[in-house]
């Protein structure tokens, strides 16, 4: 026995409520009281039109608002409908006020679908044009970018330091042990305990917090801090070892010294 559906689906124009009040009009006419009703809730989606056009038979009716609710595209509104007549269904639009007559919508959509086929290959070009600008713009950035470090190296700019502040918040770069592994080894052979070493620090950072730099490096926060208060220290400390190797060696020679000054005054008198 044929049987009778209806299909509405939801576009940003046509709400299902209209749809459904459209349907209703054009199905009393036709004396068609009852019909089993498919909407479609996802703008763009067809999913339960293909379902539905899978149970469609020979002598079914299908009731449409508007013949673009199948596709707002003019290729696949008549490829769906060439499928669903081919079946030998009925197809009822509201907006036609009865049957589609298919050989008269492809004689007036035919141009359309020439313009469809143009639009889509100009959007074709202008996405390559695009992908293509997006190339050359990261190739651009990048050699921009080497361009940019290598003069601020050439000027002895810290890249460090802006990357990430002294005063960086924890989370703010990811865990480094390595980094972690210079500063304890640095701090070890200064012969500073953490809480030492963190009271070197501006602003002073505690014992704890020296262990967690040193665990995660760049990782943790304060991490351009302890490296630079670790830094000045170990520059301090072989300004004052040669210092003391300059002293030492002055006072060694300095007898030797004394004994040819003295010679050369007994030989001059």
């Amino acid at each position: 026995m044929p049987a009778c559906y209806a299909y509405a689906r939801n576009t940003a124009t046509f709400k299902t409520d209209k749809q459904f009040a459209a349907i209703k009009a054009v199905s009393l006419p036709l004396g068609i009281v009852t019909y089993t009703m498919h909407t479609e809730n996802e703008i763009g989606g067809e999913d339960i039109l293909l379902a539905l056009i899978d149970q469609l038979r020979a002598n079914d009716t299908l009731l449409i608002a508007d013949i673009f609710i199948l596709s707002p595209r003019p290729s696949r509104l008549l490829a769906l409908l060439c499928e669903v007549v081919g079946k030998g269904v009925r197809v009822v639009a509201a907006s036609l006020a009865g049957e589609i007559n298919l050989p008269l919508l492809r004689s007036y959509t035919v141009h359309f679908v020439e313009m469809e086929e143009k639009l889509l290959a100009a959007e074709a070009k202008l996405i390559e044009r695009e992908r293509l600008h997006r190339i050359e713009m990261d190739t651009y950035a990048s050699e921009y970018e080497a361009h940019l470090l290598k003069l601020l190296q050439k000027h002895g700019v810290n890249l460090l330091t802006l990357v990430r502040p002294a005063n960086a918040l924890e989370g703010d770069a990811p865990k480094n042990p390595a980094q972690g592994r210079e500063l304890r080894e640095m701090r070890e052979k200064l012969g500073l305990t953490g809480e030492q070493a963190g009271a070197l620090c501006q602003p002073v950072i505690g014992k704890s917090q020296v262990s967690r730099i040193e665990s995660e490096g760049s990782g943790a926060a304060h991490y351009e801090n302890l490296k630079y208060a670790l830094v000045t220290a170990e520059v301090l400390a072989r300004y004052d070892q040669t210092r003391r190797a300059k002293a030492i060696e002055k006072a060694i020679v300095r007898p030797a010294q004394i004994v040819e000054d003295f010679a050369k005054s007994r030989i001059a008198s």
